[in-house]
């Protein structure tokens, strides 16, 4: 721990935002705001995922007290069972205007096309997107979401041979990756 090398070190890195911007969405709730209060304005890395020890995923207080930064979310990491998914739609939904990685990857072996998530992701709630990582998760329909990606993977997504709503078939997706010539 760097904190413990002398009183100047501790200081410098207790008030630079930088060595706080890294924030693991977990409880205790004092450390998830002590990180969030460190990083100050810097933009942040959110990590939700569920606990290795097999406890409870992220509880909506957690959530609750990082729902006030979203305008900061810099990446964001997901990692959690499907069911549990809909804990991180508050972010998407409030936009994220500083976001420009995303990778969610459900806790699963395999999904049915009937089984995969539907998160909102939106090209007008996330404007400057730039990588996207998916598995099992619907992605949206072309308008303006692809513009800014240049990485996209995405995982076991739902093959479907006619677009449904807003999701979209195997074939549309194809023609959305032609005519991108940003994509990597």
């Amino acid at each position: 721990n760097l904190m413990l090398v002398c009183r100047s070190w501790h200081d410098l890195i207790r008030e630079t935002p930088e060595f706080w911007r890294n924030v693991d969405v977990i409880e205790p709730l004092s450390i998830l705001s002590t990180f969030l209060a460190r990083s100050s304005r810097c933009t942040i890395d959110v990590r939700i995922f569920d606990p290795i020890r097999g406890d409870e995923p992220p509880s909506q207080a957690a959530i609750a007290l990082v729902l006030p930064h979203a305008w900061r979310v810099r990446s964001l990491y997901v990692n959690l069972k499907h069911q549990d998914m809909a804990l991180i739609v508050p972010f998407l939904e409030a936009g994220l205007s500083a976001l420009q990685t995303v990778e969610i990857i459900p806790i699963r072996d395999h999904c049915l096309d009937s089984d995969c998530t539907d998160l909102g992701l939106s090209g007008t709630k996330q404007p400057f997107l730039r990588s996207l990582v998916l598995k099992e998760v619907f992605v949206p329909p072309p308008a303006r979401f692809w513009r800014t990606l240049r990485c996209l993977k995405l995982y076991s997504y739902p093959l479907t041979l006619t677009s449904v709503g807003d999701h979209m078939a195997i074939e549309d997706l194809l023609l959305v990756l032609r005519s991108m010539p940003m994509l990597q």
